[in-house]
């Protein structure tokens, strides 16, 4: 049986700048951590897009431990382990 790991809730974000305005997406988790993740795009439309599109796939590269430390199935073990510990 696979696991579950918890899913984030994907949320647009405006960025207003001087000249340009530009958009992001963040993954609110069920913890209620933001992670500040992908952009910029040129609209609210180009970010929802890529919410639809491809954050399967972002999650899909993202591993849960049962105890919320989470991991980039890219990297090597050793160097996933010491990430992770760095960021709780």
């Amino acid at each position: 049986m696979a696991k579950k790991y918890p899913k984030p809730i994907f949320k647009p974000r405006e960025l207003k700048k001087l000249f340009e305005d530009e958009w992001y997406v963040d993954a609110e988790w069920p913890d209620s951590t933001i992670e500040r993740m992908v952009g910029p795009f040129v609209s609210n439309s180009e970010a929802r897009d890529w919410m639809t599109h491809k954050s399967r796939k972002w999650l899909d590269s993202k591993e849960v431990w049962p105890q919320g430390i989470e991991l980039n199935k890219n990297q090597d073990e050793e160097h996933r382990f010491e990430n992770a510990l760095c960021r709780h």
